[in-house]
């Protein structure tokens, strides 16, 4: 079932005032109303300002709270992960998803090869990409413009997840954003992701520490795939990578799929007892 047209066919306004005549296909009644609500819901916005980033917060249902920052350096966004980190460790805070964009970085995760870096520092310079030594695993990634990344920062007792079920989440609700986009995605039986036949177009790296997760997804929307010639994406040289717009062959509007992904996640997250 093609559920893309409810995204790309209607404006903000129209999901306002419910017309949806020009949709194709039929998407199912819950995220239908769930995008409504969203867009309906601006009186639950807020800014603030936390780590030099000025934020918008949406409080969800299921005790998700979401939180997004723009386009953010590497760096910035890092210690607002930890921030977001130490709060709910401490219960200060809900669970919470922070989406947000990077300009371009390379990331190298704690068993990252430096061979797996190709550009060299002058054709960094050149493509003005800065790289940056991280505490998650994995190997090397590239984030940009038109990629949504998330970091969830989730209590996985209070939820009753284990490891491998907070991966399955995050798996779930990147392949479940693309199908509502008309794209077929799932995993690969050999790498970490979410892949569509044989090219990646979801990168996943988390860490968990004192029972809290931090780190996350990558989403390539509508991301510029040239930069990941200068690296080996997650030291995988044999696999290549897409976008949902190199996929779909048209544009994408990376704030469809943040709203698109939001409402997702929070009705696949398991509940709080």
């Amino acid at each position: 079932m093609v559920y893309a047209g409810i995204f790309r066919s209607n404006s903000a306004a129209a999901l306002r005032s419910g017309d949806l005549a020009s949709t194709r296909g039929s998407p199912p009644l819950w995220l239908t109303e769930s995008i409504r609500a969203f867009v309906q819901g601006e009186n639950l916005l807020k800014t603030v300002g936390v780590s030099g980033i000025n934020s918008v917060i949406l409080h969800m249902k299921n005790k998700l709270q979401i939180e997004y920052s723009g386009i953010i350096p590497y760096e910035t966004a890092f210690r607002r992960q930890l921030e977001l980190h130490e709060m709910r460790v401490s219960d200060r805070i809900p669970d919470t998803l922070l989406l947000l964009e990077h300009p371009h970085v390379y990331t190298l995760g704690r068993h990252a090869r430096k061979e797996n870096l190709v550009w060299t520092e002058p054709e960094r310079q050149v493509h003005k990409v800065e790289v940056q030594q991280t505490d998650r695993g994995g190997d090397v990634t590239y984030h940009g413009p038109g990629q949504l990344v998330g970091y969830p920062i989730i209590k996985l007792t209070e939820r009753g997840l284990l490891p491998r079920r907070m991966v399955e989440w995050v798996e779930n609700s990147v392949i479940q954003t693309l199908e509502a986009f008309g794209i077929k995605a799932g995993i690969h039986p050999d790498y970490p992701g979410v892949w569509v036949d044989e090219a990646k177009i979801c990168a996943i790296g988390m860490r968990i520490r004192e029972g809290v997760s931090y780190h996350g997804f990558a989403l390539n929307v509508s991301t510029d795939l040239s930069y990941f010639a200068g690296i080996v994406p997650c030291g995988i040289s044999d696999k290549h990578v897409c976008s949902m717009e190199s996929v779909l062959g048209e544009h994408t509007d990376i704030l469809e799929v943040r709203e698109t992904l939001s409402v997702i996640a929070a009705k696949l997250l398991p509940g709080i007892p």
